[in-house]
């Protein structure tokens, strides 16, 4: 079922919507999306033989979002509260690149999870994301230089944004 189009702006007017594929945020061509949707990336020989690596030299990783990028490099996150926080945080990853890898953790905040995901999406309301997407960008001279970190978008931001 395609998703219903989901399109926001920030107070620019830059546009907030999925990927081309109809999931994924893409961020400069390196795409972020759930694990339900991977078999939607375009590079399907350059995700098995990066999952391949995972699996070789991280055997029982478990991730739920993978990060694709035109060069071939995948990272695969483990994000513990990608399906309760409405802006989860990016977690234990693997980076794998060339038959390589290297694992590492973030605590970096993820916006917009909704375009990770496709409206069928079980784990979370995704209406209710898309709402707090609309809500929050409403908030007048946002950073998003610094919204990632979550100290700062705890406490200038969150608190700033709009009840439905």
């Amino acid at each position: 079922m395609p998703n219903a189009p989901r399109i926001l702006r920030t107070e620019k007017g830059t546009p907030i919507k999925r990927a081309r594929i109809g999931v994924g945020k893409d961020m400069g061509g390196i795409l972020y999306l759930h694990r339900d949707y991977e078999p939607l990336l375009p590079n399907q020989p350059a995700l098995a033989h990066a999952k391949r690596t995972l699996d070789a030299q991280h055997p029982g990783f478990q991730y739920n979002v993978v990060k694709a990028e035109k060069n071939g490099r995948h990272t695969f996150f483990n994000s513990p509260d990608f399906d309760t926080e409405h802006e989860p945080t990016g977690g234990q990853y693997v980076v794998t690149e060339g038959g390589r890898s290297a694992p590492g953790a973030t605590g970096q905040l993820w916006h917009h999870k909704w375009m990770f995901v496709g409206d069928d999406y079980k784990g979370f309301n995704v209406d209710d994301s898309f709402d707090r997407s609309r809500r929050w960008l409403q908030i007048p001279g946002i950073n998003f230089n610094h919204i990632g970190n979550p100290a700062i978008w705890k406490t200038k931001y969150v608190p700033r944004i709009p009840v439905r």
